[in-house]
């Protein structure tokens, strides 16, 4: 019997095998359809049906495919843009789910500063650059402006000085080189310094118990360790080192790394 969620793009990507650590964790059967990337496949007609913005990877829960707010946000400012009519009745569909969500964290920011609590963390980070588009691209910003918590916190998260920068980013002609290089690793060293410091008192990073907040790590982190410059980073300082070891062994990542070598179909 096929799995019942399907889980397209590469296992290579690190969004890829984020996703397939998260669903390997809470034991949901999944099976993996490759998408060649370097073939535009995941351009191609058919994969754009399920994913509108070309991105792995897509997510299909059964019937149900799943690319997130982002389909409001596509109806409403891409469609036209790429000479497709606006479907309503997907806009109207997934405004109505997104405001049950919207819901919840209206009710969560009414107790905590942030998402996770009192401080800016992952949890916040990740849900922007798709607030921005439904914010300012969609005419749907009242789905956030008429929630008192969520606007307050919109407000803040999107006054960052770094989320100021992103936003111009794409503007800019800034060619990587060893310069840029070298200044982000001073920034990351920094970081984990910082995580260092958490995890002498935590055995994860928010706390004693293995969360997203961790899980978000793992590919990214794999990928800095896989070369001695990298690894180092980790290993000279005891702290992230430990911490890095015991998540990087847990059995849904160790599967996430060989599907990643064996590009496997389906996980059972």
């Amino acid at each position: 019997m096929a799995a019942p969620v399907t889980v397209y793009g590469p296992a290579i990507s690190p969004a890829v095998a984020r996703v397939a650590a998260c669903l390997l964790e809470k034991d949901v059967a999944f099976q993996l359809e490759a998408v060649d990337m370097s073939k535009g496949e995941h351009k191609s007609p058919s994969f754009l049906k399920l994913q509108p913005f070309g991105q792995v990877p897509a997510f299909k829960d059964h019937l149900t495919t799943v690319f997130g707010r982002l389909a409001i946000a596509f109806q409403l400012t891409f469609a036209p843009l790429m000479g497709m009519a606006t479907d309503m009745a997907v806009v109207e569909q997934n405004e109505a789910k997104l405001a049950k969500v919207l819901d919840v964290y209206e009710r969560r920011l009414a107790e905590s500063q942030y998402f996770a609590g009192d401080e800016f963390t992952l949890a916040d980070l990740v849900h922007m650059p798709n607030t921005d588009l439904l914010v300012s691209k969609t005419g749907k910003a009242g789905l956030i402006t008429e929630r008192k918590n969520l606007s307050r916190w919109w407000d803040e998260v999107s006054a960052r000085p770094s989320w100021k920068k992103l936003a111009f980013a794409p503007l800019l002609e800034i060619p990587q080189d060893h310069m840029a290089i070298a200044e982000n690793e001073r920034k990351l060293q920094q970081v984990l310094n910082v995580y260092d410091e958490i995890l002498s008192k935590n055995e994860y990073l928010a706390g004693d118990e293995f969360t997203l907040a961790d899980l978000s790590h793992l590919p990214d982190s794999q990928y800095i360790v896989s070369s001695e410059r990298g690894r180092k980073l980790f290993t000279s300082r005891r702290n992230v080192a430990r911490w890095f070891d015991k998540i990087s062994r847990r059995k849904a990542w160790e599967q996430v790394v060989k599907m990643q070598m064996e590009h496997p179909g389906a996980f059972e």
